[in-house]
């Protein structure tokens, strides 16, 4: 009896392995794209500006502030955020790691005035991606000027299950 000898890989069929796996992220890439318009349809036709506007014009119009919390409910934050977390690792296209994103958000208005992403991921497409994301969110209005929030999501392609990661980074009320 001889020694078994592992089977040769010819060229052709690491040519074929490459090309699956090409046609595979260009299916990714697609896919993710179509997350994102659905997304926006599902916003409806104003744009995120106008909105953040229209409140930016009702906040001024005389509106009791006091009657606003100090900062959002913590909940309310996350539930926020969890509705984004498919779109955020959409963009991530099979990238693995943490992704934490920075976000600043406007008391008088519940918006998001700046996202940046951190630490990783930071200037890359992928945060180019997610932040584009983020900044259009909306949050529930309250008393304090700005509420900074760290908004950790863990991409698919890491060792922990995907999505916001439990809001232990996460710098919200609680």
């Amino acid at each position: 009896m001889g020694k078994r000898q592992p089977p040769r890989t010819s060229g052709a069929s690491s040519q074929r392995r490459r090309t699956s796996i090409y046609i595979w992220s260009v299916i990714v890439g697609f896919f993710c794209l179509y997350l994102l318009w659905a997304w926006r349809q599902e916003r409806g036709p104003e744009s995120p500006t106008e909105e953040r506007t229209d409140i930016a014009d009702e906040a001024d119009a005389g509106y009791d502030f006091d009657e606003l919390p100090e900062t959002p409910p913590r909940e309310e934050v996350l539930a926020t955020l969890r509705k984004l977390t498919p779109y955020v690792m959409a963009c991530g296209q099979g990238q693995s790691g943490v992704l934490r994103i920075h976000i600043a958000i406007s008391g008088k208005t519940g918006a998001v005035t700046d996202a940046a992403v951190i630490k990783q991921f930071a200037g890359t497409e992928l945060a180019k991606c997610a932040t584009s994301i983020v900044e259009q969110a909306q949050f529930p209005r309250f008393r304090k000027k700005v509420l900074t929030v760290v908004y950790p999501v863990t991409l698919p392609g890491s060792a922990r299950d995907g999505g916001i990661d439990g809001g232990r980074d996460a710098d919200t009320p609680g």
